[in-house]
């Protein structure tokens, strides 16, 4: 069976940020989308997957970007099943241009969970075979954010243009809400880095209050649903 999936893409314009640039959010958005077809190609489709009482949600993603992806780039997109760690399957991709060159790479922790009661499985639970690969990528692992609640960055309210096929927020929805009430200055800045954990899911309706941390090429941020962490993000810019 073959251990990497691979899909290749042209970068369409309206993906891209007003500098031309793979928008965070797109950037996530395929990783996510092509562990989807990664498990479909072997036979887990998200149907059948839900029929059984299993859906994978990523908790926690890591991302670093090499070299800037603009419109109209021809990119390779790699995913792969790292290993299972602790409750956690760990995902790894990575996206390359046409010479091969690397331009961005993510690790990531997905659970398993109960689509209906959200009961977390454990992994000796889930049914289909693990294809593991272990590859050197050059991001660091996931690791548990923490911050304090930093300086008020506004509130944002979930809307249905926001959720996806599971009803609650998207997971790539969080980076352009993140760019939304950042200050304007960081627009112009080059993403490096991006790790995100994501803590409690956010549905239709339900209003995030934002708090950010700035140090000089680092920024914090975390989501409160009321008074409840719904996630903590840091991004490293150029």
């Amino acid at each position: 069976m073959e251990k990497v999936y691979r899909e290749r893409h042209q970068i369409p314009f309206f993906q891209c940020d007003s500098h031309k640039r793979l928008k965070l959010s797109a950037a996530n958005a395929y990783f996510a989308e092509i562990a989807g077809w990664a498990f479909r190609k072997r036979g887990l489709s998200h149907e059948m997957l839900w029929e059984r009482g299993f859906v994978f949600l990523v908790s926690k993603i890591h991302i670093r970007f090499f070299q800037p992806v603009v419109a109209y780039d021809v990119v390779e997109m790699h995913t792969w099943e790292k290993e299972i760690r602790g409750a956690a399957f760990v995902r790894d991709f990575e996206a390359v241009n046409e010479k091969g060159e690397t331009l961005f790479a993510a690790t990531s922790d997905w659970i398993a969970v109960n689509p209906l009661t959200r009961k977390i499985h454990r992994p000796s639970e889930f049914f289909g075979e693990g294809n593991f690969f272990q590859k050197e990528i050059g991001v660091e692992d996931c690791k548990r954010l923490r911050m304090h609640e930093g300086e008020p960055l506004g509130e944002l309210k979930v809307l249905y243009s926001h959720l996806d096929a599971n009803g609650h927020l998207h997971n790539a929805t969080y980076a352009d809400l993140i760019m939304d009430v950042l200050p304007v200055s960081y627009r112009d800045r080059f993403v490096t880095g991006y790790e995100m954990n994501y803590l409690h899911e956010a549905k239709e309706g339900d209003l995030i209050r934002f708090f950010g941390l700035f140090e000089e090429n680092t920024v914090m941020v975390k989501g409160l649903l009321q008074d409840r962490e719904c996630f903590i993000a840091k991004l490293t810019f150029e």
